[in-house]
């Protein structure tokens, strides 16, 4: 399992430093919590897509390139909700 799911092991990292530099920036909190939000939004529906498709089945265990965005889109919808709550 090591070697098939390096890669998008490496783009979840990847997806939470963006977000990391996305907090960081200048922009207001409203901002920030929906783009986070979009960006949710559009990884659930990209990663459903691509298993909805064929082209890559969701399987968490594999780290499949589906689950990547699948899991990215839950963690960005949950940190732009907590972002709302906790921060404006």
């Amino acid at each position: 399992y090591t070697t098939l799911n390096a890669l998008p092991s490496v783009a979840t990292i990847l997806f939470g430093v963006l977000a990391g530099q996305w907090m960081r920036g200048t922009q207001s909190m409203q901002r920030k919590a929906w783009g986070l939000l979009g960006v949710g939004l559009l990884c659930l529906f990209l990663g459903t897509l691509i298993d909805a498709l064929g082209v890559c089945p969701i399987i968490k265990r594999l780290w499949t390139p589906s689950w990547t965005l699948l899991s990215t889109g839950w963690v960005c919808g949950l940190m732009a909700f907590f972002v709302w709550w906790v921060e404006i």
